[in-house]
């Protein structure tokens, strides 16, 4: 094959590249679709300089990427109503979508500031902003129907929470509530969530996800879809229960996919 028809055949699939990804919702091409239509994620490993100090519960910045590609196109709005140490709102930055991202803890915040401030380059080309309060205090400020991707890790831990699991519950129904009236038609709510035991008060096994499906569900979305993220490459083995009682690790994150329809 000559060198020219190369050339022609590359033009080709330039071509046909261009026409998919003006198809689609999300500005992805049939090939990247498929690649990322998988029902189970494999967690990313760390660098291992690194592992030893980095909290696990922290999401890597890979997996919002993959959840901003899918469910927004570039210059889309994306909020983060919890951002914790704003990593999603970095990936919203790499991937030229206008974040939001709202934090009331101001420890969190500061540290959100910090990591958005140091990855920003001269590549960037979208805005962001990002506020030290929560959703109730900021919701006027968003408009109605302009939200193509609320986003967010809302990870429960019985052992270092200072709210109860039924409180966490309300939080969660809160935010759907006052985010709902955000969102676009046609637009995704995506949570990041994890079950979780409660072996001290005869539970052991809290299906979370499940949970906060449900609450999506009664504030008017639907349930669209749900993802394994898979962690056991990145964390270690616990005995759960030995000698007496045998239980598994739950070494893996649900990715709940909610949508306005």
């Amino acid at each position: 094959m000559s060198s020219k028809n190369i050339y022609v055949s590359s033009i080709e699939e330039q071509n046909k590249n261009k026409e998919q990804r003006e198809m689609t919702f999300n500005g992805m091409n049939a090939n990247e679709w498929a690649k990322n239509s998988k029902s189970v994620w494999e967690d990313l490993p760390f660098p291992r300089s690194e592992s030893k100090v980095i909290d696990q519960d922290i999401i890597q910045e890979e997996v919002y990427s993959k959840i901003v590609c899918m469910y927004s196109k570039e210059d889309d709005l994306v909020l983060d109503p919890f951002m914790g140490r704003g990593t999603s709102i970095i990936s919203c930055i790499h991937n030229n979508r206008h974040g939001i991202g709202l934090e009331k803890d101001d420890i969190k915040f500061i540290a959100a500031n910090d990591a958005i401030v140091n990855s920003l380059n001269l590549l960037v080309n979208c805005d962001y902003h990002i506020e030290n309060c929560d959703l109730s205090l900021y919701k006027d400020r968003i408009k109605d129907n302009s939200i193509q991707l609320c986003m967010t890790s809302s990870i429960y831990s019985k052992e270092e929470e200072s709210v109860t699991y039924e409180e966490y519950l309300e939080n969660m129904n809160l935010m759907f509530k006052e985010v709902y009236p955000k969102v676009k038609q046609g637009g995704y709510v995506v949570l990041i969530v994890r079950d979780f035991r409660d072996i001290k008060n005869n539970r052991p096994y809290v299906e979370c996800h499940n949970d906060i499906a449900r609450l999506g569900e009664d504030n008017g979305f639907i349930y669209h879809d749900v993802i394994i993220y898979n962690h056991n490459g990145q964390r270690g083995l616990l005995l759960q229960g030995y000698p007496k009682t045998f239980y598994v690790n739950l070494n893996h994150s649900y990715v709940i996919v909610l949508r306005k329809v």
